[in-house]
């Protein structure tokens, strides 16, 4: 992975104290959702089916955390669930994060897939400042191949008050498989429970229609 150890080490320099998760007295959090379709990466991830989706986490003052979260909604691959754990917090005035997250999915297309973890590990380098936040994201997992070759993906957001901004951009390594595209996406957090997004493709070597999703989700009280 020609591309994996500049993401590396740009983690490495995150890390050392430069958007994530911030430090919070130990805890146990979880929530759930349902949304008209499941949107990944400004993708439409099944036929406009809808998504039921659910997390549980575990957050340390340190800025350690760990946690699973779990959808339905991915006609293609099935049930999807996601273990990751990382560490972030913030320095003057500067937020950092970093984890790695392995997905995992139990039947469908991908099930025939495995590595140490999952069927594929990738990890996420995030600094942000204010309202601002810049993440990376590279596979680590030898089945990077299986799931489209190398890529970096780059993720640039920006909130005000209930509207957020972010655009992204999906890079394949040179002579990979992997699709190169640019998506943009507009949300609208109408209270904090119910939220609306459109996401759209703007450029690379996909063509979709501009997507449109509703969410409502909720804490659990445990």
């Amino acid at each position: 992975m020609k591309k994996l150890s500049q993401v590396i080490a740009l983690a490495g320099v995150m890390s050392a104290g430069l958007l994530g998760v911030q430090a919070v007295q130990a805890e146990v959090s979880a929530s759930a959702a349902i949304a008209n379709n499941y949107i990944f990466r400004g993708l439409l991830m099944g036929s406009g089916t809808p998504a039921v989706s659910g997390a549980l986490d575990y957050a340390h003052e340190s800025g350690a955390y760990a946690g699973v979260w779990g959808t339905s909604g991915d006609t293609a691959a099935g049930d999807e669930y996601n273990v990751y754990f990382g560490f972030g917090g913030e320095a003057s005035g500067l937020s950092y994060d970093l984890n790695v997250l392995t997905y995992v999915y139990p039947g469908g297309l991908a099930a025939s897939v495995k590595s140490d973890l999952g069927q594929l590990t990738e990890v996420t380098a995030s600094v942000g400042y204010g309202a601002i936040g810049l993440s990376v994201t590279a596979p680590v997992s030898d089945e990077a191949d299986v799931f489209g070759n190398d890529y970096v993906y780059t993720k640039l957001s920006l909130g005000y008050e209930a509207f957020g901004l972010v655009v992204a951009n999906n890079a394949a390594e040179d002579g990979g498989t992997a699709t190169d595209y640019t998506h943009v996406d507009l949300s609208y957090a109408f209270n904090d429970n119910v939220s609306f997004g459109l996401s759209k493709i703007v450029d690379g070597d996909i063509s979709q229609r501009t997507l449109f999703q509703v969410s409502y989700s909720l804490p659990i009280e445990l």
